[in-house]
């Protein structure tokens, strides 16, 4: 084992001292304390959490043992180190399924920063995944740290789109499809199911906007039969149905 893992860090409460060398073992003295002198065992502890938290699990274990206000001191003492400590999307996407603390939830993504989050959310599931457990701004703020240019190379299909699309709220669907533009969207159509999976996702007045931009044509092919016409209708609203329903017929009039 190596001088980090067997570091131990001294900590004073009330003229008793005791060490600390792992995240497990830093939550069992906060549970123990019961949040009597968690932020003076954190500040003792601060140059040396780095070391103690090492893993986004560490981070989890840690958090829970803690009040917001001492979630928050935590997430800004550790910093741009945070950058080092969450290893995939799955570590982040429990942590913020976690905290219930908008402010929490902010400061920890602000802090993680933008060029980590592009690693961790380097697909639309692991995208999806993020989103889905967080709330109020920090969807927005997500995707603005993860920037434009990432998002617009991130989509491969309809699918991958509706996964992402489906965990934002309507004016952040309209933002991403604007900044994707609607000719990239239909692009993304490579069959029935990339269809379906974006109509779904969408709310009628959106998906409007995406049946105005798919050629007659090449939605005559992607529905192409009654029993893919009966798959749709089940899902969808009756406005985009009788959006579908004038677009196919004017591909059979051609």
């Amino acid at each position: 084992m190596n001088a980090r893992t067997n570091a131990q860090f001294l900590v004073t409460i009330d003229g008793e001292t005791a060490t600390v060398g792992t995240a497990a073992e830093l939550a069992v003295a906060l549970d123990v304390l019961q949040g009597a002198y968690d932020r003076s065992v954190l500040s003792q502890l601060a140059p040396h959490l780095p070391a103690i938290i090492r893993s986004g699990r560490d981070l989890l274990t840690i958090l829970r043992a803690l009040v917001s206000d001492d979630q928050l001191y935590l997430v800004n003492t550790l910093g741009a180190g945070l950058e080092d400590i969450i290893h995939d999307s799955r570590e982040l996407r429990d942590i913020l399924a976690m905290v219930s603390d908008s402010i929490v939830e902010e400061t920890l993504l602000r802090q993680i920063g933008g060029s980590k989050l592009r690693q961790l959310a380097a697909a639309p599931a692991e995208l999806a995944d993020l989103l889905e457990w967080i709330y109020g701004d920090s969807d927005s703020l997500l995707l603005g740290l993860l920037g434009d240019a990432h998002l617009a190379q991130l989509f491969d299909s309809g699918g991958e789109l509706s996964l992402v699309l489906a965990m934002l709220s309507r004016p952040l669907q309209q933002n991403l499809v604007s900044l994707l533009g609607w000719d990239t969207v239909v692009e993304l159509i490579h069959n029935y199911d990339d269809l379906a999976a974006l109509l779904g996702a969408l709310p009628a007045g959106t998906s409007a906007g995406l049946i105005a931009h798919i050629p007659a044509e090449r939605l005559q092919r992607l529905v192409r039969d009654p029993a893919t016409w009966h798959k749709l209708s089940i899902s969808l609203e009756q406005r985009e149905l009788d959006l579908l329903h004038l677009k196919l017929e004017a591909a059979h009039a051609q």
